[in-house]
């Protein structure tokens, strides 16, 4: 398990990941409900 530290840092470092891949996530939501299978 990691330590708050250690996920905090993460998140900085893979904010911008992290969001575009939640941008794509719900962009394909919208769209085609079963599409979110080609990111799994």
């Amino acid at each position: 398990m990691q330590s708050d530290d250690e996920w905090a840092a993460f998140v900085r470092e893979n904010a911008s990941r992290i969001s575009h891949a939640c941008g794509t996530c719900k962009w394909a939501l919208t769209r085609k409900p079963w599409s979110i299978l080609a990111f799994a």
